[in-house]
């Protein structure tokens, strides 16, 4: 099917809230659609909502008070109410609470049985432990973002700072006052904050890079990968030994499709962390090992995409997606038989993962047609086109397989 629909009411502080959930949930391996971002980018898409909903893996829906009297949202969860009538097994339907409760929260429910229903927490509070449950229900991990500093970050970097208590305080509040914003969703606010504390910052005889960290990783999971990129390229001129300002500096650029810039920032990144025994920078070094290994595939470059994963695997097991893109690599560089196992176990794996097995469904059939074997990549269509009625590519695609086939 199409992956995840993300259902908001915007502008305002849920759209804020809804890109970053779109960002980090796109980081841990899924599709994701939403109404504003395609809008904007596709305005004829507008009328394609319905179907996006009727196609959708999992329908998400970040719940608040706003989102309640908002009409597209209703209307949106009015079609998804209907499409479980017809089909109660699917789409996966999950209700994020993005605000806390209040004496009328059962109101106006936007879905019948809502005020029963569980929902995961995403307040600004529980925001990370919240992805961790949301990418569990849809049947991932949560990968979180390597540049990403934390709170004890800041203040073991300000305590060896050598300022005064005065100056230090001030510097605490600017950037307690960023925070305290940017993790509310007020992103009016962790703008204008954001702009007092950067002048701030490099008065400093020795600037400090946490938060710039923060602010590159604010603008970031906003979708505002020019200002990311900025804020993380001041942070590694301030901090070239840091492992984190490198990992930001490459997905902002990746983001952006500025593919070898972010290759050569990955480079950095993985050398510096190379050796650790840190088990989370392990981990950070395996994800940005797999990150770096995308870019180099988005640049024709499959023995490096290739090696990157393998040091990834020594360090974790290999996810659907890592598989999918594994067997990706390996087809494009024309190693066929290892890719047609590969994708064969991502496409076991990514059975339990939302939005996936289509897709990995698609490479499959492209590997079993490079192979020659036209019978199995039909019989690997079909069964994607059960699992996706309204999928228009894989129709053409099982079309052109099945006319190869006659024409034998």
């Amino acid at each position: 099917m199409s992956g995840v629909f993300l259902s908001h009411v915007s502008p305002g502080i849920d759209s804020a809230i809804a890109r970053r959930v779109h960002r980090d949930l796109e980081r841990s391996g899924f599709t994701v659609w939403r109404f504003e971002r395609m809008a904007n980018a596709h305005p004829a898409i507008c009328d394609d909502v319905a179907q996006r909903i009727d196609r959708c893996d999992a329908f998400i829906l970040l719940d608040s008070s706003r989102a309640r009297q908002s009409t597209h949202v209703r209307d949106e969860c009015r079609r998804i109410s209907d499409r479980r009538v017809e089909y109660p097994a699917s789409p996966r339907l999950i209700v994020c609470s993005i605000e806390p409760p209040g004496p009328r929260r059962n109101e106006n429910p936007l879905i019948d049985g809502l005020p029963r229903a569980r929902s995961i927490d995403l307040l600004p509070e529980h925001y990370h432990r919240g992805l961790f449950d949301l990418c569990r229900a849809l049947g991932a991990a949560y990968v979180s973002n390597f540049a990403r500093p934390r709170d004890a970050d800041f203040v073991e970097e300000l305590g060896v700072a050598h300022l005064t208590a005065a100056d230090a305080e001030r510097l605490r509040e600017a950037y307690e006052r960023f925070r305290t914003a940017a993790d509310a969703g007020h992103v009016a606010d962790a703008e204008a904050a954001a702009k007092m504390l950067c002048p701030r910052l490099m008065q400093l005889d020795r600037p400090l890079v946490t938060p710039l960290l923060a602010i590159g990783s604010f603008y970031y999971e906003l979708g505002d990968d020019a200002t990311a990129e900025r804020a993380f390229t001041e942070a590694v001129r301030i901090a070239p030994s840091d492992p984190r300002g490198w990992s930001g500096l490459a997905a902002a650029r990746a983001s952006r499709g500025a593919y070898q810039p972010s290759f050569d920032a990955y480079k950095v990144a993985v050398r510096l962390l190379r050796g650790t025994s840190n088990p989370k920078h392990q981990q950070g070094r395996a994800q940005i090992s797999i990150e770096a290994a995308a870019v180099a595939a988005a640049l024709n470059d499959s023995a490096t995409a290739i090696e990157l994963l393998d040091a990834a695997e020594r360090v974790q097991p290999a996810t659907a997606a890592v598989l999918a893109l594994r067997g990706r690599v390996l087809r494009r560089a024309g190693v066929l038989h290892a890719a047609y196992d590969t994708l064969e176990a991502a496409l076991v794996a990514s059975s339990y993962m939302v939005g996936m097995s289509v897709d990995v469904s698609l490479e499959l059939a492209e590997c079993c047609v490079q192979l020659g074997d036209f019978e199995r990549a039909e019989e690997v269509l079909v069964r994607a086109l059960k699992q996706d009625d309204a999928s228009s590519r894989i129709e053409r695609r099982l079309c052109a397989v099945r006319a190869t086939m006659c024409a034998r």
